[in-house]
């Protein structure tokens, strides 16, 4: 069920996008590649099914938005259904603090989508702050 959500500044011209969570295999060689949603993008990804899930996250003091692993699975998951049963599960997770910090400044508190009960001020003009919504969820 990725979601799409798009943040833009109440006081200057500053948008961002950030999307996920989204599956991810990991192939011969270690390397992520993107499983495909909403149905698998190939056969290898069917064969190798889903290893955990990522997600496009902005960094608040970055103002940059990563592709940031946000769960692993202990055992990769045959099918979609499956990983997000074990996305829900936090017994079928690894997970680390090193996980989903931002790669360019260390920040831990990334944002996927607007929270009411938090304010986002704005990385661009440092004055404003982010107003999101959700586009689409798929």
């Amino acid at each position: 069920m990725g979601e799409y959500y798009e943040h833009a500044c109440n006081q200057c011209s500053y948008f961002v996008a950030t999307s996920g969570p989204w599956e991810f295999y990991r192939d011969d060689k270690g390397k992520r590649e993107f499983y495909g949603h909403p149905s698998p993008l190939s056969e290898e990804a069917i064969k190798r099914g889903v290893w955990g899930m990522s997600a496009d996250l902005l960094c608040p003091h970055c103002g940059v938005v990563y592709d940031i692993i946000v769960v692993e699975f202990r055992e990769p998951q045959a099918d979609k259904a499956s990983a997000w049963k074990a996305y829900l599960n936090r017994d079928e997770q690894i997970t680390s603090e090193d996980m989903t910090k931002c790669p360019g400044c260390g920040e831990t508190d990334l944002v996927l989508e607007p929270l009411e009960e938090r304010e986002v001020s704005c990385p661009h003009c440092k004055k404003g702050k982010l107003m999101g919504r959700r586009e689409i969820m798929i």
